[in-house]
Order: C-alpha cells, then structure tokens, then sequence
C-alpha cells in the first residue's frame, strides 16, 4: 500500500477546516467594524467573501478530484448553499446583518474556484501527455 501524504488520506480535513474558519469569521464580532475601506468598486468585505469561498470551492473540488469536471455544478452549489447558511446564521446577530448581496459573492467565489481548480487539473492532465 502507498502511504501518499497524511493530507491525501483525508482530503476533507482542510474542507472542514476551512468552512470552520469562514464560520467564525463570520459569526464573530469583527475589530473595528464601523466601516470598510474599498478596492476598486467592490468593498472589501465583498473581496474576502469571494476569496473565501473560492478557496472553500478549490478545496471541495480537490476532495472530490476524480469527479470534478463532472460534480462541479454539484461543488458550486454546495459551496453557495453553505454561505447562503451562513448568512442566515447572522441574520439574528446583533453585530451581523444578513446579505443576499454577499450570498452572490460567496456564489460566484465558489464558480471562481472551482473554474481554478477545472482549470488546473486540465493543465495537469494536458502535461502529463
């Protein structure tokens, strides 16, 4: 039997590491949140929503490697429905508001990974020929 790297063996340990990570930033009592500075057009919580869930995105799509072209609307979606929970979580926060506009970025950070990760076993496999 190969013994491949402990992560390989348990490729949803940094999943659920991760979506425990964009919970409790999510749930917390941000420092200094009497407003946000911006980047461009987008503020910069928009900028974090989309970069968190992207990588939660490439993280599931990795778990699911063998499946990925074919479960990506699958990753998608799973993905935005976890952010579209998490928004619900805050709902009910003092310091935290619900927001569809971020359930569409976290949404379209989910497509972003999971077209990086499309993207980067395409590559893989065209290089390995």
């Amino acid at each position: 039997m190969n013994r491949g790297s402990r992560a390989a063996d348990r490729p949803w340990l940094p999943v659920l590491a991760w979506a425990g990570v964009v919970l409790v930033a999510s749930v917390i009592d941000p420092p200094g949140s009497g407003g946000g500075g911006t980047a461009g057009l987008l503020a910069f919580d928009k900028v974090f929503h989309a970069l968190g869930y992207a990588t939660l995105a490439v993280l599931v799509a990795r778990a699911v490697r063998p499946r990925v072209l074919r479960s990506g609307l699958l990753v998608v979606t799973g993905v935005a429905l976890f952010g579209f929970g998490v928004e619900v979580v805050q709902w009910p926060l003092p310091f935290r508001t619900f927001s569809l506009a971020d359930a569409a970025v976290n949404g379209l950070g989910a497509m972003v990974g999971v077209a990086v990760w499309a993207g980067y076993t395409w590559g893989q496999k065209r290089a390995s020929r």
